[in-house]
């Protein structure tokens, strides 16, 4: 009977150890790395809280007609960081923005008066 207590509690401790580390390492990760899916729209923002300075990267898949440009801005309250143009019949694309200081920033994808499918996200 001991010897069966004792296994179990091993057993219990590895898995807690197992499931501690996972949820330590899932969290950060999630958090550096933002992502949104808007539908039927012409505007998408997502939310990149708590960058701590240096280098983000924007990734943007955007679902439009041929011939036409959409616009991104990475922003933070009252400047804007990094911003460009891209087709939104292009390929999935992805821009990096450097020497960013630390702060709470936002990326706008906007395609004035024509509404589209977007899938966005910031990665730091």
């Amino acid at each position: 009977m001991n010897r069966l207590l004792r296994t179990a509690a091993h057993v219990g401790l590895a898995m807690a150890a197992t499931f501690g580390a996972l949820a330590a390492t899932a969290s950060p990760a999630a958090a550096a790395n933002p992502v949104k899916n808007c539908y039927n729209t012409d505007y998408c923002v997502v939310d990149g809280p708590g960058f701590g300075g240096g280098t983000m990267s924007i990734d943007i898949d955007a679902i439009g007609g041929p011939g036409e440009t959409a616009y991104f801005s990475l922003r933070r309250p009252g400047v804007t960081a990094c911003s460009g143009e891209f087709g939104t019949n292009d390929p999935p694309r992805s821009w990096v923005c450097h020497n960013l200081p630390a702060g709470n920033y936002y990326l706008e994808v906007s395609r004035l008066g024509r509404a589209r499918n977007w899938a966005i996200g910031l990665r730091y």
